[in-house]
């Protein structure tokens, strides 16, 4: 029988390999850094500043707890706009100590499906960073940010770089471009998922601010292989021979050669089997059954499921390289084309005689890129300005077509090009899709085989207002606006050539119309307008009228606004109401009349315009976002647009969200949404949505799909985009996400072609049929 003692003496030891175990699954490199501890949830005082959102906390034991007992569980709540905590502490966190240092924390999700969690640390002094994490199903990993950082100060032309160092930990992803804030005082965090489809349980613990491990040296250089994908990674679609390109491209092609469409598709892909409507040789709008849909020419109710951006534009990449020649930079006043939608730019021989290394760390990047005597030298284009990042300016390089170029050959100028564009129809046909989305190329235009959309931008010189996230906003009352608009559709119009293959036009995208979310963002296009003089500003002459209309005297306007207007040459000179920190329902009421009349003329000038040029073809608005339009704008655009368009990136399309639509009640449309993952792709950033795998992504891809088609006022939702980004980046942005239907090398993802056919052979039977619909998980 064993002592008292020695029992004693058993039990140490189990409790001291247990505390070993548990030390070294989760030793990780942040381990001996010094560091701020935040949260460790060993106390229930630590609730007092922990304020929930649309969201249920609890401190648990258990699963999830990483330091100490304790953790903070929080059930998410599906559908809500936000759900999540905010945390304030009582005082600001000082952070000077620590240098350069990362946002750390321990996270596991109990729930059965991946999560996508955001993180947003507040300065003190203004301004927020946020991340976003992908927490795979009933998983636990320690995540990270760097807050201060050389990571944080450069802007290598990439939206996410690699992981500077190697850790089991998982570095969030960046989905915009660098926060760079003073982040010496944190005074808020906000931890949220957003729009989700299901509820979500994560559990937290440790939370900290930790001094950042010494970076690799080598982490940015050398990652791009001659293909364009990540040389240091392998995953199940890497491509590395040109021999192993073209046969995967030959069996392909046999496979594609006996595809025939879908058997209850008409010529234009509408619901054969279905009843047969009134037919006006072009695309239309009608409601059936209380369900608003698209009437294809021939007459049979359609719904467009598409892919979007299938074209060569803002396909290439920045190599580094610049050249000293003007010639290559010039603008023509006219162009109506922006700089992100242009194809490839030959560079005449001249111009590539002065080039010279411009930024010699982006080059380091690639492996190897051709010489200017190679064979694939015609995949080298310009780009004369970039939207955000260090790079202003720069040659760029398109693996895709270069790509492409391998796989069929040239056997005379751009014959590589012609196959692309048949197998990518045959593609389109054989997956079910009805139509492309926006941007498709011009090429696909005539081939009479698959409905498409055409597109336009007003772009010129007129006055602008409101600083966007893209570009100003231009004046509609100035009257360039309106001779730019036709210019631009003139341009749409020979392009499209009345063809009945067009469904309808987009005009603009994604414009900062502003956000209801406070109230300098809802009314900026009219807060902006007043702030200027309107001798220098059209639209400010509207506003004034509409003022001096309604309230006769600026002593009156005065007393309503509750601010002091001294006279009406005063306000006509230009005054700030940016600042208002209590503004009444007065001053809120007319900042909205003055943001629809706006919007109004603006619709109005475009859809005239249409109506004269295309008037058989649908108006499908400007791509609203969820994070750029009020409802003023909305309120504008119902006069106008045949179809409204939104942009929507989220993990769930939901319902909540799409509740103004009842008032509306016109037909709607998305234009882009997708999800990308990096696990087994080789990519450094998933996409705006992160998805644990493959598998995973398909599996949003049909949830959110069959969302919209069930929606009563949804005629049609276009994925973003057709193939990958660069690894590196597209030059326009930094975008380098895992968000194609193709891989840069042209390979379909098997489980997302496979998921698209699921969804489209029900397609027309799950929105106008009345079988049971399916499950959408």
């Amino acid at each position: 029988m064993m002592s008292l003692k020695s029992n004693v003496l058993v039990v140490f030891s189990v409790l001291c390999l247990a505390v070993s175990i548990h030390a070294q699954k989760h030793k990780t490199i942040w381990d001996g850094q010094k560091q701020i501890q935040l949260l460790d949830f060993e106390s229930k005082k630590e609730l007092k500043i922990i304020k929930p959102l649309i969201s249920k906390i609890t401190l648990v034991n258990g699963n999830g707890v990483t330091s100490g007992t304790k953790a903070l569980k929080i059930n998410f709540k599906a559908d809500e706009k936000v759900s999540g905590i905010d945390i304030h502490p009582t005082s600001t966190w000082k952070t000077s100590k620590l240098g350069d240092f990362c946002f750390v924390f321990d996270a596991a999700n109990l729930s059965n499906v991946s999560a996508n969690i955001w993180v947003e640390v507040f300065s003190a002094k203004g301004g927020s960073a946020r991340r976003i994490a992908l927490l795979p199903a009933n998983k636990e990993q320690t995540y990270y940010f760097e807050l201060k950082g050389s990571g944080v100060k450069k802007e290598n032309g990439i939206r996410n770089n690699p992981a500077p160092w190697k850790s089991n930990s998982i570095m969030m992803m960046n989905n915009n471009a660098r926060n760079q804030i003073d982040v010496s005082q944190i005074s808020r965090i906000r931890i949220s998922v957003r729009n989700n489809y299901d509820d979500k349980i994560i559990v937290l613990d440790n939370i900290r601010l930790v001094t950042s491990p010494k970076k690799d040296p080598n982490y940015l250089i050398g990652f791009v292989d001659k293909f364009g994908q990540n040389a240091k990674v392998d995953f199940p679609l890497k491509v590395t021979s040109d021999k192993q390109l073209k046969e995967i491209a030959d069996k392909e092609l046999k496979t594609l050669a006996v595809s025939k469409p879908m058997s209850d598709r008409s010529k234009f892909g509408g619901w054969k089997k279905g009843p047969k409507l009134k037919a006006t040789g072009y695309f239309r709008t009608e409601k059936y059954n209380g369900k608003w849909g698209l009437v294809d020419p021939e007459g049979f109710l359609y719904f467009s499921n598409g892919i979007a951006n299938v074209r060569m534009a803002n396909s290439t990449t920045f190599t580094g390289m610049d050249y000293k020649n003007e010639a290559i930079r010039h603008r023509d006043p006219k162009d109506i084309i922006p700089e992100d939608s242009k194809d490839i730019v030959a560079i005449p021989n001249k111009i590539r005689k002065t080039a010279f290394n411009a930024y010699p760390w982006r080059r380091k990047m690639f492996l190897e890129l051709p010489s200017y005597e190679d064979p694939l030298a015609n995949h080298y284009s310009y780009r004369r300005e970039s939207h955000v990042g260090d790079i202003k300016q720069g040659e760029t390089y398109s693996f895709y077509r270069a790509n492409l170029e391998r796989k069929y050959g040239e056997q005379f100028a751009g014959s590589y090009l012609m196959k692309w564009r048949d197998v990518t129809i045959d593609r389109m046909l054989d997956w079910g899709f009805t139509s492309f989305g926006n941007w498709a190329g011009e090429e696909f235009y005539g081939s009479k085989r698959m409905p498409y959309f055409a597109n336009t931008w007003v772009i010129g010189d007129f006055k602008t207002i409101g600083k966007g996230t893209w570009h100003n906003m231009g004046d509609p009352f100035d009257s360039e606006f309106a001779n730019r608009t036709k210019f631009a559709i003139t341009k749409v119009a020979n392009q499209v050539k009345n063809s009945p293959w067009c469904v309808g036009v987009f005009v603009d995208n994604e414009k900062s119309w502003g956000n209801p979310g406070s109230f300098k963002s809802r009314y900026i296009l009219a807060l902006d307008a007043l702030e200027m003089a309107d001798v220098e500003l059209p639209i400010k002459q509207v506003y004034m009228s509409f003022l001096k209309e309604k309230y006769k005297t600026a002593s009156k306007l005065s007393s309503a606004w509750n601010v002091k207007i001294d006279s009406w040459t005063t306000l006509s000179k230009g005054m700030s109401f940016h600042k208002i920190k209590n503004p009444n329902k007065k001053i809120a009421e007319d900042l909205g009349v003055m943001v629809e009349i706006y919007a109004t003329k603006y619709f109005q000038i475009v859809h005239d315009e249409l109506q004269k040029q295309l008037p058989n073809h649908l108006y499908l608005g400007c791509r609203l976002t969820a994070w750029g339009m009020t409802p003023e704008v909305r309120k504008a655009a119902a006069k106008y647009v045949d179809v409204f368009s939104f942009n929507y990136y989220r993990e769930a399309f939901g319902k909540k969200f799409w509740s103004f639509m009842e008032g509306i009640d016109k037909p709607a449309m998305i234009g882009e949404f997708h999800y990308g993952a990096s696990s087994d792709t080789g990519f450094l950033f998933p996409g705006n949505i992160q998805t644990t795998d493959q598998t995973d992504r398909a599996r949003l891809y049909k949830q959110y799909v069959n969302q919209v088609i069930d929606n009563p006022y949804f005629v049609g939702v276009h994925w973003f985009q057709y193939f990958d980004c660069n690894i590196t980046g597209r030059a326009h942005d930094g975008g380098n996400g895992n968000i194609g239907f193709v891989t840069v090398t042209d390979r379909p993802y098997v489980e997302m072609v496979k998921a698209a056919k699921e969804v489209n052979e029900n397609l027309y039977e799950r929105k106008f049929g009345k079988i049971k619909k399916q499950d959408n998980k």
